[in-house]
């Protein structure tokens, strides 16, 4: 992967802006807050995302660190090429999560890339996770030191690649893979399938023992409820016996009682006059009050008071948890004023708090930016006042420059005059001037002369050639003066231009005189000196007007007045809630918002808990009265509508006495009845006895004198009767009811069984886990082993190259902590200097790289990571850069010490100035 461009929309504190990245060392140069570090990181976030920290720290949390300044939305996109294919990474981050949107298309065709993770295509394109990356190919400013943490898959990827040059074969991912197969197993909280089938196997267990139990007791009932059910047989039989006996004995005596008649019927007299008084106390409405009406009553009743008891305790319950519910609230009384604020205006002053320590930041660089500003305002002030006097250069400085470069032009064409004209010679030429032009002047009359002679002399031809050859000769001497003339003329220019230049050098240095003078030169080389201090300073005030223009540009985006706006507006609301709590402490109230969550849901739980005891006691105040109304109805009948609850159990119980004595009287009047029916038969003793031999058919030996013996003897038997029924009653009833919602002993045989052959296979399942993670860490050591030393090796090369052979064997732990031998001694890799601490760890980095990254394309990025190193370290540190396979390097950099030592080093690095 090369990354070709980014271009960063809104990302922090930089907007619009594009930078072209190639193949190959980009070298960034910019000063300091230019945004190295920012366009860095932009790059770590488009291809990994942000952080998943929730920091109110702005350091800590990528989303608050990164957001622009002027609240606009984190937008840009990252171009890259991957196996000859161009792609762009756009990516937009909002406020929340939720509001992030990313793409991946292709550069060429726009073409959307759905294959590769939104998230973090990084992964994708480096086939490494964001720990690994942070850890190699992204060296941040002072970053250069590592540690190892369980995100990272460093060791493993090299491992694996040094065992099977297979990167994907995750060591790490198969031993989590087993140790997440063994979590869903059995966990140390209990949670796992074979915990669970455990815990489900010893409550079967325990549903089994408490069958069995059931089942014991249920032959013990049962065989109790046979020896009953004989008992009640053997009771019928024997009031059946005492009845006939009864009757046998009446017909035996039937002679006696003849006698008794009268006195029977007199006894029925009293005996019916006594039912009509007991039947007037039982009668009501529907007739005679009987057994099941009461006893209808009483089931009604004991209903009735069980409700009552199930209402008094929720009663209990209700206060007890009212007094638990206030008790709370009265604990928790600081949180009370919570009560009044909304969860908006709660979660808007948590939004505050974090917002104002980003603004603060904000408005504190603003505030930075300007004292800078003046700072550099105020260097430019003083070393402008100590210029004094060579201030008045100002406006006049490239008229000067020209002044003094006429100057210097003049004086070096007067040297020059000077040397190449001998002064000498010129000087007695000067003195032949005079003395030729005489000469001339003679020669000229001569010349003339023999030419007026030739004229006038044309018949004397001697005399012609004669005058003819005076006239060359003359004419040949005034030309031979006349050039010697003419020569000693251009000596006197010579003299004439030197002169002239001495006059316009002396009109030169009093012009730069009057300029002495207005800068207060003491001498011309105080003038230069003055003049060249001038410049600096215009040179320096140049600069610090460039750095101050630039310090402008970083504080028009900050919008300091929305700013402060938006701190004031937040204070104002962090002041009101500062004004409910009743403190000034921040910390403290968050705390309470927390805790007053917490406090709250107990409070609502107690609340629904009350709520909940309420509504029961007022569903069981319903049913007690429909209960109460119900038996009210039932009482009304036998005229006791009115009557106390409470006293309704004796009355109910002297009602029944009643019903007994109306039974025994009616029983009374029977054998009365019974008896005078008999004593009135037309019938003598032995046909009575041969009328009852038939029913007598059977020995039964009683010896009973008179049949009030035996109509006590069958009362006994009677009540002992009604006795065992209620007893068989309830046996029945238990044992019917015994069973319910129970499952039956093979049922839960047949589960156990089930889970026992469950939990065998999960714990063969387990024991193959645990032996396949033993295997695997020893075929792990083993292979450890042998990557430790290779890359203890590759360290130890990278190393060896940055330092020039000063240390003989390096040593890297598992968690990247480093040792180095130097001759005998063995030192930590933290007694180091800075400087050779970082050479330490960058030849470490690069030999996980040289590890990771086989045959792939991978950029590397420093921001600032030779800021501890010396001229010597970094030159070093460059051409170790410049010489290893590394498809692209970007450097950032705020010294220029970089671009100087490169330019030696490398031709081809791209250049980018910010």
């Amino acid at each position: 992967m090369i990354i070709d461009k980014v271009n960063i929309i809104a990302f922090a504190g930089i907007k619009n802006k594009v930078i072209d990245f190639k193949e190959g060392i980009n070298l960034i140069y910019g000063e300091n807050e230019k945004g190295k570090s920012t366009i860095q990181n932009f790059i770590r976030v488009w291809l990994y995302g942000m952080n998943s920290k929730r920091s109110k720290d702005i350091k800590n949390n990528d989303r608050l660190r990164f957001m622009p300044v002027d609240g606009d939305t984190i937008r840009g996109e990252l171009y890259l090429n991957h196996n000859n294919r161009r792609y762009v990474i756009i990516r937009t981050f909002g406020k929340t999560k939720k509001e992030d949107l990313s793409q991946i298309i292709d550069a060429e065709t726009g073409e959307e890339i759905l294959d590769i993770p939104k998230n973090d295509p990084g992964k994708y394109f480096l086939n490494v996770n964001s720990a690994t990356f942070n850890k190699t190919l992204f060296i941040s400013q002072l970053g250069v030191a590592i540690s190892k943490d369980k995100e990272e898959e460093i060791i493993d990827k090299a491992a694996n690649l040094l065992d099977s040059e297979e990167e994907n074969i995750s060591v790490q991912k198969s031993f989590e893979k087993l140790e997440t197969i063994k979590k869903k197993i059995t966990t140390t909280r209990k949670t796992g399938k074979l915990d669970i089938l455990r815990e489900k196997y010893n409550a079967l267990v325990e549903e089994r023992y408490e069958a069995y139990r059931l089942a014991e007791n249920n032959l013990e009932e049962e065989q109790a409820l046979i020896t009953l059910k004989e008992n009640r047989s053997n009771l019928r039989e024997e009031i059946k016996n005492l009845n006939i006996y009864k009757r046998y004995l009446k017909k035996i005596k039937l002679q006696k009682e003849y006698e008794e008649i009268t006195e029977y019927l007199k006894k029925k007299e009293e005996l019916k006059k006594k039912e009509r008084f007991i039947e007037s106390s039982l009668s009501s409405k529907n007739g005679l009050i009987d057994e099941n009406l009461l006893n209808d009553i009483k089931e009604e009743n004991s209903l009735y008071f069980s409700i009552l008891d199930m209402k008094n305790e929720s009663e209990r319950n209700l206060a007890y948890k009212i007094e638990i519910y206030n008790k709370k609230k009265s604990d928790n009384r600081e949180l009370l004023f919570l009560d009044n604020i909304s969860n908006n205006e709660k979660n808007n002053f948590i939004k505050n708090v974090m917002e104002q320590e980003v603004i603060k930041e904000k408005i504190d660089i603003y505030n930075n930016l300007n004292i800078e500003i003046e700072r550099l305002q105020e260097e430019i002030a003083i070393k402008k006042e100590k210029l004094g006097a060579s201030i008045n250069f100002e406006n006049k400085v490239e008229e000067i420059k020209y002044l003094l470069k006429r100057y210097e032009e003049k004086l070096k064409e007067l040297k020059f005059n000077i040397e190449n004209n001998n002064l000498k010679e010129d000087t007695n030429n000067r003195d032949y001037i005079k003395k030729y032009n005489n000469l001339i002047k003679v020669a000229s009359v001569l010349l003339f002369i023999t030419l007026i002679c030739t004229i006038i002399i044309k018949s004397n031809i001697y005399l012609s050639v004669i005058i003819g050859i005076a006239f060359i000769f003359s004419l040949l001497f005034l030309l031979i003066i006349n050039k010697k003339v003419n020569k000693n003329k251009t000596i006197e220019g010579k003299e004439q231009v030197i002169k002239r230049l001495q006059e316009e050098i002396n009109e030169i240095e009093k012009e730069i005189y009057k300029y002495t003078k207005l800068v207060k030169s003491s001498s011309y080389e105080d003038f230069i000196r003055k003049l060249k201090s001038y410049e600096e300073f215009t040179d320096f005030e140049e600069k610090q007007k460039i750095r101050i223009s630039e310090k402008y540009s970083q504080l028009v985006p900050l919008n300091i007045d929305k700013l402060k706006e938006t701190y004031n507006k937040n204070q104002k609301n962090i002041d009101k809630i500062l004004e409910l709590s009743n403190t000034e402490n921040i910390n403290e109230i968050i705390y309470k918002i927390s805790k007053y969550e917490e406090v709250n849901k107990e409070l609502l739980s107690l609340e629904i808990e009350v709520e909940k005891e309420e509504k029961s006691i007022e569903s069981l105040e319903k049913e007690l009265n429909i209960r109460e109304k119900r038996i009210r109805e039932k009482l009304a009948f036998i005229g006791l509508e009115d009557i106390d609850l409470y006293e309704l159990e004796e009355k109910l119980i002297e009602l029944r006495e009643k019903i007994k004595e109306r039974a025994e009287i009616i029983r009374g009047l029977k054998s009365i009845e019974e008896t005078y029916a008999a004593l009135t038969k037309d019938k003598d003793i032995d046909a009575i006895k041969e009328e009852v031999k038939d029913i007598i058919n059977k020995e039964i030996k009683y010896n009973y004198s008179s049949e009030e013996e035996i109509d006590i003897k069958i009362s006994e038997k009677s009540n002992e009767l009604i006795e065992l029924e209620k007893s068989i009653k309830d046996i029945e009833n238990k044992l019917e009811n015994r069973y319910l919602g129970k499952r039956s002993i093979a049922e839960i045989e047949e589960e156990i069984e089930d889970i026992k052959e469950k939990m065998k296979t999960l714990e063969i399942q387990m024991q193959s886990i645990e032996l396949a993670i033993e295997v695997m860490k020893a075929s792990l050591r083993e292979v450890r082993g042998n990557f430790t030393n290779i890359l203890n090796s590759n360290v130890m090369n990278y190393y060896n190259y940055l330092t020039n052979g000063e240390y003989n064997e390096v040593m890297v732990s598992d968690s990247y902590e480093m040792k180095v031998r130097q001759k005998n001694d063995v030192i930590s890799a933290g007694m180091l200097s800075n400087g050779a601490n970082d050479q330490l760890y960058l030849s470490l980095r690069l030999a996980f790289i040289k590890m990771i990254y086989k045959n792939t394309e991978y950029p590397l990025i420093l921001d600032d990571a030779f800021v501890q190193y010396d001229d010597m370290r970094l030159e070093k540190a460059l051409k170790l850069l410049s010489e290893i396979d590394i498809n692209q390097i970007i450097i950032f950099t705020c010294q220029k010490r970089e671009i100087e030592l490169l330019k030696n080093i490398n031709d081809k690095v791209n250049y980018i100035c910010l």
